[in-house]
């Protein structure tokens, strides 16, 4: 019988301790915001949790508490993958503890210290987050709404023994699949996220005969963060995760997981490429799970990859200024000037163009916006073949046509490129501050 009790116990914690919990208690804000591609960057941090665990009520074990503590190691990359922003990274912690538990009168706790599974990760910006480099990040704007997905996969790398009924390594893989939403707000964001995460079968099972399986273990997120100014942002976070019931020998499952929780992080920077970030978070409710108070710091540096730009990018010539007020649906005028660059007057060729406009008598008063991008010249379109097209192509990815009238005249068209039916002024006209000379 003590035998039997202490085996439930062990088995217990376990259940607490593995790899499962942690995927589905993640926090993480702000994990699709825009960057510029060509982006790499270190981040190690440390972490400390402490809480009980709850479990089915026909198991007999009681006061279930662990501490423990985790530091990490990870390095990541953005870059471009069919045009949208894209990242890859790879996370090595290394975690000691304690975990402890009473059946009875019988209290046994026990201690692990070592390698935790790695985790790797690839991320895509769908909808909302195109590559940009950083000198056209900079220049864009980032109030787009984003749709994202990412890939999780931790292999069987931690620190593991099959006639310990207790590791850090888990000895199977695990893959979470996840979705993400960020909608901007002026200064705020929020972010919803949704994933599941499936495991391979441990074949290895303590005491070195046995095969655990597990089954996917379901998880939410919501994040609410606010800039309060560059590189300086708070976040409040929640997760529910719920699933997860482990099997072994093919045996009956255990009570699926169920437990929610809440915390905030702060991220502030320290000069242009570093940034400390500090996040607490809470169980709230666990049916069946762990309870933990977690208290994480973290530190990341970043370096940007440098793009030389030959001489006559860096110095591009003046082509052209053209000014004039569009029409406008709810506002008074979009008062506009469209600067155009190229090698030379004479070359169009390595172009580029600033947008800005500013709208008059909106109910926030005037609002200026600037937007850059290159620029072609097309010949044709269904209502003229000889038609000479001036066409803006935004470094977000939009497109703007107008009608080359003549040298000095732009006059703006749709996106078919057909002429727009309107009594208002449609015209942009060159300055003669742009004239060639």
């Amino acid at each position: 019988m003590r035998v039997q009790a202490k085996s439930r116990l062990l088995l217990t914690l376990l259940i607490f301790s593995s790899a499962s919990c942690v995927i589905g208690q993640q926090l993480e804000p702000r994990a699709y915001s825009p960057s510029p591609v060509g982006t790499s960057f270190l981040v190690t941090g440390f972490a400390r949790s402490s809480g009980g665990v709850t479990f089915d009520p026909t198991i007999p074990v009681t006061d279930v508490n662990a501490k423990l503590n985790s530091s990490f190691l990870a390095i990541g990359r953005t870059f471009g993958l069919f045009g949208r922003q894209s990242l890859v990274t790879a996370a090595l912690p290394y975690v000691w503890g304690e975990v402890s538990g009473s059946i009875g009168e019988q209290r046994r706790s026990i201690t692990r210290s070592g390698l935790a599974d790695i985790n790797l990760r690839f991320a895509i910006n769908i909808v909302g987050s195109p590559a940009l480099n950083p000198t056209q990040f900079a220049a864009a704007r980032h109030d787009n709404f984003i749709l994202a997905a990412s890939l999780s996969v931790s292999p069987p790398t931690g620190q593991y023994d099959p006639v310990k009924l207790i590791n850090l390594g888990t000895n199977r893989w695990a893959f979470r699949p996840e979705i993400g939403f960020s909608l901007p707000i002026k200064k705020m964001s929020l972010d919803l996220y949704a994933a599941a995460s499936f495991f391979t079968a441990n074949n290895n099972f303590f005491p070195g005969q046995s095969v655990r399986a597990q089954d996917a273990l379901g998880s939410l997120q919501g994040h609410l963060s606010y800039s309060v100014r560059r590189g300086l942002w708070i976040a409040f976070d929640s997760t529910w995760y719920g699933g997860g019931a482990t099997h072994l020998n093919n045996g009956p499952a255990t009570s699926r997981q169920s437990s929610s929780r809440i915390g905030g992080t702060v991220s502030f920077p320290i000069g242009k490429v570093q940034s400390i970030k500090i996040s607490y978070s809470s169980g709230v409710t666990a049916r069946i799970g762990s309870a933990f108070d977690t208290l994480a710091v973290s530190w990341q540096i970043i370096r940007f990859d440098h793009h030389p730009a030959p001489a006559q990018q860096m110095a591009p010539a003046l082509t052209g200024v053209y000014r004039g007020t569009l029409p406008c649906a709810d506002c008074q005028g979009i008062d506009t000037t469209l600067t155009l660059y190229a090698k030379s007057p004479q070359e169009f060729v390595n172009t580029s163009y600033l947008l800005q406009q500013t709208y008059r008598g909106t109910r926030d008063g005037d609002r200026t916006l600037a937007e850059r991008g290159t620029w072609f010249l097309l010949k044709g379109n269904a209502a003229n073949p000889d038609a000479i097209i001036l066409q803006l192509r935004s470094i977000n990815g939009g497109i703007q046509n107008y009608l080359r009238v003549n040298q000095d005249e732009l006059k703006l068209l749709d996106r078919e490129q057909r002429e727009i039916a309107s009594p208002f002024n449609l015209s942009l006209r060159r300055t003669d501050q742009s004239r060639p000379r």
